[in-house]
């Protein structure tokens, strides 16, 4: 009787650890996808912003802050979760952004 006991003692710690293990899982999961759904969201605001800027006549200034921003940001190398999890875009596409805007209002 002991032994059977016992036993089902430990089935169920098994069960309640895999139980906890799995949650545990799913809240990390879910904890990184929320943060990389907000920031997908922020950057598309920050290309939003950006062409913003450029409409009401800042686009030069802003272009070329982001130029001198991205040679002072040449070696940072970003792991592909950091990269996902970023507030911001790429300083690159910021750049060719602002680049399209203008070559599309040369060509007005």
């Amino acid at each position: 009787m002991v032994a059977r006991s016992n036993v089902m003692g430990i089935a169920f710690s098994l069960i309640a650890y895999v139980f906890r293990l799995g949650l545990d899982l799913s809240v990390l999961v879910f904890i990184n996808l929320r943060e990389m759904i907000l920031a997908s969201n922020s950057r598309t605001n920050e290309i939003q912003a950006d062409t913003f800027a450029y409409e009401i006549g800042y686009g030069r200034e802003l272009m070329s802050g982001m130029y001198i921003l991205q040679k002072m940001d040449m070696n940072a190398k970003l792991k592909l979760t950091e990269r996902l999890k970023a507030s911001h875009p790429h300083m690159a596409l910021r750049i060719a952004n602002l680049e399209k805007l203008e070559d599309e209002e040369l060509e007005v």
